[in-house]
């Protein structure tokens, strides 16, 4: 999957929609984004989350999609927690600035 011509607030609002197979193929997608583009994927939905072009609903999935993929979301476990730490510890101190300042 390349993550040319992605539109990560379609697939927020994928995630959203009543359609089973569309929810999951948007789900997966995203969880693609995150695991192989980090940076991009995060500083994208820190974009979403500050535009007030995006819809609401919009903003509140990029949000969700943000605290699960820096923090530990729902999953508490020792390890994945070391797998989000890891992979933070693991970015370029201007990219970590990035993030942040985004």
């Amino acid at each position: 999957m390349s993550n040319q011509n992605v539109s990560i607030p379609q697939l927020i609002a994928d995630t959203q929609g009543i359609n089973n197979d569309a929810r999951n193929q948007a789900s997966s997608k995203l969880s693609y984004l995150e695991e192989k583009h980090f940076l991009q994927y995060v500083v994208e939905l820190c974009r979403i989350l500050g535009s007030n072009n995006e819809q609401s609903t919009i903003r509140q999935g990029a949000g969700l999609l943000l605290k699960n993929c820096i923090g530990a979301g729902t999953e508490r476990s020792e390890q994945y927690i070391n797998k989000r730490k890891l992979r933070w510890e693991s970015l370029q101190d201007n990219d970590k600035n990035r993030i942040k300042d985004s």
